[in-house]
């Protein structure tokens, strides 16, 4: 068995370990992009037990009900492909502020909503702001040390062409 070296002062002997970070920061921003991501689905779960209420509320079929969570779901898919390469463009924080802001204030507004129509058109506009989801960037492909235009230096000859 071999021994492994000491360091040589008592300096580096007395030198704490490298972390990456203390966890207790990490974890409000695990909350945060967490309940961001659950905003979505947890919208619709509990939209869906109160449609009875909402037609009656309203007088209208149960089909125009069901035609709130279309506009919905329409709105998050029309959402995730308009603000999915806005986001990359701009920036997270500014598209998410301002989805955040619209999907509140279209909360607000289908609550207040009297008619059938308003309603449709404000459960678009939720799924809409709604519908921003955090893309990851595509990774970039490794740098190489190899300058353009340069051969390689490696020991294989040079393929010539025919």
């Amino acid at each position: 068995m071999t021994a492994t070296p000491r360091s040589g002062t008592p300096a580096e002997a007395a030198k704490p370990p490298v972390t990456r970070g203390p966890r207790h920061r990490r974890l409000p921003l695990v909350l945060v992009l967490g309940s961001l991501t659950a905003l979505g689905p947890l919208t619709v779960d509990l939209y869906l037990p109160a449609l009875p209420e909402v037609r009656a509320d309203l007088y209208v079929s149960q089909a125009v009900t069901q035609l709130t969570l279309t506009a919905f779901m329409i709105g998050i898919a029309l959402g995730q492909l308009v603000i999915g390469p806005l986001s990359d463009t701009l920036g997270r924080r500014r598209p998410l502020l301002t989805g955040l802001s619209v999907y509140v204030g279209a909360s607000a507004l289908c609550a207040l909503a009297q008619n059938p129509a308003v309603l449709i058109g404000m459960r678009l506009v939720h799924g809409l702001a709604g519908g921003r989801r955090h893309r990851r960037r595509p990774s970039r492909p490794p740098r190489t040390s190899v300058c353009r235009g340069s051969r390689s230096r490696s020991s294989a000859p040079p393929v010539r062409s025919a």
